[in-house]
């Protein structure tokens, strides 16, 4: 898959991990909490655990309506994720 290749591709010279999560509609692309979009961002946080990642995991909520909501439920989900 080619998010995963991509992310094989860069990891080994990454300082940073910058997460946000989308999927396509008619319209375009629409941003939506971590976890809830067409990225395998779980498979990818677990190959960063495997790796014994030690850099910070950046967040970003971009998509419409509650901020403070979508933000918190990115956070949460990264939380479960990186606690499996």
């Amino acid at each position: 898959d080619q998010a995963r290749d991509d992310f094989e591709a860069v990891l080994p010279h990454a300082v940073s991990v910058h997460i946000k999560d989308g999927v396509w509609t008619d319209e375009g692309f629409e941003f939506v909490p971590a976890g809830c979009g067409s990225l395998p961002i779980a498979l990818l946080l677990d190959d960063l655990s495997t790796r014994s990642w030690v850099g910070p995991i950046y967040s970003e909520y971009e998509g419409a309506g509650d901020f403070l909501g979508g933000t918190r439920e990115s956070v949460g989900f990264l939380r479960s994720a990186l606690n499996r």
